[in-house]
């Protein structure tokens, strides 16, 4: 019997299909974990992985009660270990400068970054008295520190 007929034999499992040499495609039930973190009020974030029995979740709440009944729910599953609890700033603690805050938040305000775009980069650098190349370093900057805090960790570059 082949390592696939034995996995596709399962209880658990409704089907196996082959991707390639090296990788099957394994469909099975939900363990009900996504079920315990939505109906209490949590919201999955970035990537989560499975690795053999183990998952990890990254999951954002916005009451400490929450996060006791989803870790109540899955512990139903099976072991639960909180790895890691950091609160979650909305604006309380910028990632930006205050420079690239006042510059972020002036072209948002004068609608740079509405389509179609109500103000040009030109006339927003005289508006704010700086030159359009400022302007620019200061909106790129602001903007890659934003989508860095935002993004998963595997879409950042190392080394800039």
């Amino acid at each position: 019997m082949s390592f696939e007929n034995v996995v596709e034999a399962t209880d658990h499992v409704k089907h196996v299909r082959r991707l390639n040499d090296d990788n099957l495609l394994v469909t099975k039930p939900s363990c009900g974990a996504y079920t315990a973190i939505y109906q209490n009020h949590g919201t999955l974030r970035r990537s989560n992985t499975v690795s053999g029995r183990q998952r990890e979740y990254h999951v954002l709440v916005f009451r400490r009660e929450h996060l006791k009944d989803i870790l109540d729910d899955l512990s139903s599953f099976g072991t639960v270990t909180l790895g890691k609890l950091k609160e979650f700033r909305a604006n309380s603690e910028s990632p930006l400068t205050e420079r690239q805050r006042e510059v972020t938040a002036e072209a948002l305000a004068r609608g740079y970054y509405d389509w179609p775009r109500k103000i040009t980069n030109s006339e927003l650098a005289d508006e704010l008295g700086i030159a359009r190349a400022t302007l620019h370093e200061h909106l790129r900057k602001a903007e890659r520190t934003l989508l860095s805090a935002s993004l998963p960790d595997e879409y950042r570059r190392t080394g800039t």
